[in-house]
């Protein structure tokens, strides 16, 4: 039963710890290969902190935890987006500069059918609600809010690696990867969510393309499986 398959990699994933995701996170970034793994590792965990920093200072500042309060109070005209999504093409939610996030409506009813499914199914409790998943959704963008607002000091924009040189010339790029980092580790941070939000990257895809959400769950298990051997090794 294709939902009792989702559940046991919800059950799973739901153990993988923020190490991994960011791994993950780099793996399907364009940059990755151009940066050691040392190197990698560091960057992980400063976008980590750098995303619930910001979620604390964000939570401290307006006194308000709720995405929804948040994005009010910065201004965010958030709206509900009836875009068609493609199974090549699945988009969740997005920050339109400067001021705009869409939320596609698509996915999350999509999962909403999902979710009802799960009401007699032991592996129920396992699944977040659909307002949890908006709220989550939400947080992200409005992390690469912040971003746009704060370049010149928040890591994910000072951060950068060297594409080339040339005599007095000189192409930096920042990466991508840390952004999501950092946009995930926010989000968890100010929904106070006992799981990497990066689930949803199965989680909402499972309803229009169950064997690419299966390839990814594959992927992050085997990155969990490679990240337990290395810590084994550099603690022996």
């Amino acid at each position: 039963m294709v939902e009792g398959t989702l559940g046991t990699m919800l059950e799973n994933l739901r153990t993988v710890d923020d190490r991994t995701w960011g791994c993950y996170a780099f793996s399907r970034d364009i940059l990755c290969d151009r940066i050691p793994p040392g190197k990698r590792d560091k960057m992980i965990h400063r976008a980590l902190d750098c995303g619930a920093q910001w979620a604390e200072r964000i939570r401290a500042r307006t006194g308000i935890s709720d995405p929804f309060g948040i994005a009010e109070d910065l201004g965010l005209d958030v709206v509900e987006s009836s875009q068609p999504m493609t199974e090549r093409r699945v988009l969740f939610a997005q920050f339109v500069p400067d001021k705009r996030i869409e939320i596609m409506r698509h996915p999350l009813d999509i999962y909403a059918g999902l979710y009802q499914k799960q009401a007699d199914n032991e592996q129920a409790v396992l699944f977040p609600t659909p307002g949890e998943v908006r709220a989550l959704l939400l947080a992200h963008e409005v992390f690469h809010y912040i971003e746009e607002t704060h370049a010149e000091e928040i890591y994910t924009r000072t951060e950068s690696i060297r594409l080339w040189k040339f005599l007095c010339f000189k192409n930096d790029s920042t990466i991508r990867a840390i952004g999501e980092i950092a946009a995930m580790s926010f989000a968890k941070t100010l929904t106070e969510a006992d799981y990497s939000p990066f689930i949803l990257d199965v989680l909402l895809l499972f309803g229009y393309h169950p064997a690419g959400a299966e390839s990814i769950y594959a992927d992050v298990m085997a990155i969990a499986n490679r990240t337990k051997i290395q810590e084994k090794v550099e603690t022996d």
